[in-house]
């Protein structure tokens, strides 16, 4: 009879049968605080009073001296002793005697034992909250020097503190206008002369107020694009335009050619010279020479082949 796979891990133990969280645990940090730094630097083994039978053996890695537990059992140097959950007394040992892995190699994250905190843990999330606490101390230091250099390059402009806006007292029959929202009559309602006149003055002084700035912005900004909108909102000359790209001027393509291609032209060039007599010339027409009539055709031809092509070039790039 052969049995599941299922019931065989039910009922036979596990290899490892606890994992450190669940296990009483002593750490190193917890006895050091007995004993003084001169101390730690002259001994070569100590017993904590709180736990007599333990010893702590120390270590040089490179300058630093660190202290470890020395496990009772098996003699090996470890950070940590633990007690079984399953063991009353003090049996304290290291991980390895007692065969415990950790909750992370054998439960989910959110299993309740992958939250408790051991104390390497604890020791790297102090370690992470004392780096965020400096950048955030480095980030508040840096706003700080942003604003002060915004305030020593204001100087002493400031903006004009705004004129009390009087309230608008409308006489009977003092209207100026009527108005309304989106079209709609039935959102009309009749406007003051001294509103209309309010409004006119807070326009005033916003438009003051945004000439201010736009001199400001053009005398301390460091944007060029920032001083461009600033000037041509004043009617200023602007003091920089971006550069326009020049298109290229197309360049004539001028054909290459083999010396022996140029030598031929030249070659049939000189024939037909030979050829066409002057029109001075007086007498009867000299007798026709005998000349070898394939390479003049063929020279002819070629010539004529690279005129074409130059005009197709020509013709392309008009």
């Amino acid at each position: 009879m052969t049995l599941s796979a299922g019931f065989l891990r039910q009922k036979l133990p596990k290899r490892h049968a606890h994992v450190v969280e669940e296990c009483r645990a002593l750490d190193v940090r917890d006895v050091l605080s007995h004993l003084d730094g001169f101390h730690r630097a002259i001994l070569r083994r100590w017993n904590p009073p709180t736990h007599p039978w333990l010893t702590l053996v120390p270590h040089r890695g490179g300058p630093f001296r660190r202290w470890w537990f020395q496990c009772p059992r098996c003699q090996r140097r470890c950070e940590a002793l633990f007690v079984a959950p399953d063991v009353t007394g003090e049996d304290w040992r290291c991980r390895v005697c007692w065969s415990l892995v950790y909750s992370s190699q054998r439960y989910g994250h959110r299993h309740p034992l992958r939250q408790k905190l051991t104390a390497r843990k604890r020791v790297t999330r102090r370690k992470l909250l004392q780096r965020q606490e400096r950048r955030a101390a480095s980030h508040r230091r840096r706003l700080e020097r942003e604003a002060a250099r915004v305030r020593r390059s204001r100087g002493p402009i400031q903006s004009p503190a705004p004129e009390p806006v009087p309230a608008p007292t409308a006489a009977a029959g003092d209207f100026a206008e009527i108005r309304m929202i989106a079209g709609r009559p039935e959102t009309a309602r009749r406007v003051s002369r001294a509103e209309v006149e309010a409004e006119e003055r807070v326009r005033a002084m916003l438009a003051a107020d945004a000439e201010t700035n736009a001199r400001f912005i053009l005398a301390h900004s460091r944007s060029k694009g920032l001083r461009a909108r600033a000037a041509r909102f004043l009617g200023e000359p602007v003091p920089w335009e971006p550069r326009q790209r020049a298109e290229p001027s197309p360049e004539p393509v001028t054909p290459m050619l083999s010396p022996e291609q140029v030598a031929r032209l030249e070659a049939a060039a000189n024939l037909d010279r030979e050829e066409t007599p002057p029109a001075s010339a007086v007498g009867p027409p000299p007798a026709p020479t005998t000349k070898p009539t394939s390479t003049l055709d063929e020279l002819r031809a070629q010539a004529a082949a690279l005129a074409r092509r130059l005009d197709d070039t020509a013709r392309g790039d008009g």
